[in-house]
């Protein structure tokens, strides 16, 4: 039995995974939640601990993480349209709050460190057919947040030590229950009548991840790094549904499901790549004078456009890891819980 700290506990992902540990009573005698918030459905889960903290400062981990044996780091900023142009906010808990857990960990003693990091920090812009992790992490990134991601990643990885054993986690388009950003903006915008259109052909695919796959997933590195940590330790592992779906397919899905049309109507990719740049810089050009918060950027306009499937046979073969949510009980259960968002 032992104690572990889930890092942004209170976030999409960490509320999951904390649910999923605390089901584990015989392993896990103490679940330390770090996060700037609280859940109050947490508070009541027997083993459960809060710990309100700011990432951003180490003696808030360094509290937190005393007697942990395992840390999950699952927090991040998350590029949503309010915080989309804040580079410093991002910069901030994504890298620097990384590196705080990493120093942390290493006060305390801690034996495992796991990060979630993205499979998009492989992504150049260009199609993704089924690559695995030896795929190079390019050096220049089609966006800011990827880049933290990708940064955040490369330090967790070279931390691994004798005495600190770490591991990434890149998972694929997470969605599920409780999701605060992709479906409750997805519904937001087709009820701007913004989901009528699709952009480019609408044949790309892509790798989607059930949420408590991820979960499973890390539930699983921390065994793996308990129990063979030289096999483990350094190494990173994309986590996806192994399922891959149409992209604007997929989108369609879900806003059917909750009584919303599909997109039908076919936009051009190059009209509506040119115009996101040219939105881009009139949006930087006033910035002196007037903030234009949108998530319309370059970037958002090739991820719905590029084939992104990536390959998870390595966490297949070395974590055991395998979906235990399907995408069709996935998708059913995402549409179910957000029944409050649908057409009247």
């Amino acid at each position: 039995m032992a104690t572990c700290v889930v890092v942004g506990g209170s976030g999409f992902l960490g509320r999951a995974l904390v649910q999923r540990l605390a089901n584990n009573k015989e392993k896990w005698k103490r679940i330390v939640i770090f996060d700037i918030k609280k859940v109050e459905e947490l508070e009541n889960i027997q083993a459960v601990v809060f710990h309100q903290g700011d990432i951003r400062r180490q003696d808030d981990l360094v509290t937190a993480f005393k007697g942990a044996s395992v840390v999950f780091h699952c927090a991040t900023a998350a590029p949503s349209a309010e915080n989309a142009k804040n580079k410093e906010i991002m910069h901030a808990v994504n890298v620097e709050g990384t590196w705080n857990v990493i120093e942390a960990c290493k006060s305390c003693h801690v034996h495992s460190l796991l990060y979630v990091s993205s499979a998009s920090v492989v992504f150049r812009g260009q199609d993704l057919d089924g690559v695995d992790e030896s795929i190079d992490v390019p050096k220049c990134h089609v966006d800011f947040y990827t880049e933290t991601k990708a940064v955040a990643e490369r330090a967790v990885l070279d931390a691994n030590s004798s005495q600190l054993h770490t591991c990434c986690l890149r998972p694929s388009g997470i969605f599920g229950e409780k999701d605060p950003l992709f479906v409750p903006t997805l519904v937001c915008n087709a009820r701007k009548g913004k989901m009528k259109y699709y952009i480019g052909d609408g044949t790309n695919r892509m790798d989607w991840t059930f949420v408590d796959n991820v979960a499973y997933a890390l539930e699983l590195a921390a065994d793996g790094l308990h129990q063979s940590s030289q096999r483990i330790g350094g190494q990173v592992y994309f986590i996806t549904n192994d399922d891959p779906r149409p992209f604007w397919g997929f989108l369609g899905d879900i806003l059917q499901g909750l009584g919303y049309s599909r997109p039908k109507k076919r936009l051009p990719f190059w009209l509506i790549y040119i115009f996101a740049w040219l939105f881009l810089w009139l949006s930087r050009l006033i910035s002196p004078w007037m903030q234009l918060e949108s998530d319309f950027t370059p970037f958002r306009v090739l991820l719905s456009v590029r084939n992104r499937r990536v390959s998870c046979e390595k966490a297949k073969r070395e974590l055991g890891y395998k979906p235990i949510v399907s995408m069709e009980e996935g998708l059913q259960r995402t549409i179910e819980y957000f029944s409050y968002l649908r057409n009247q």
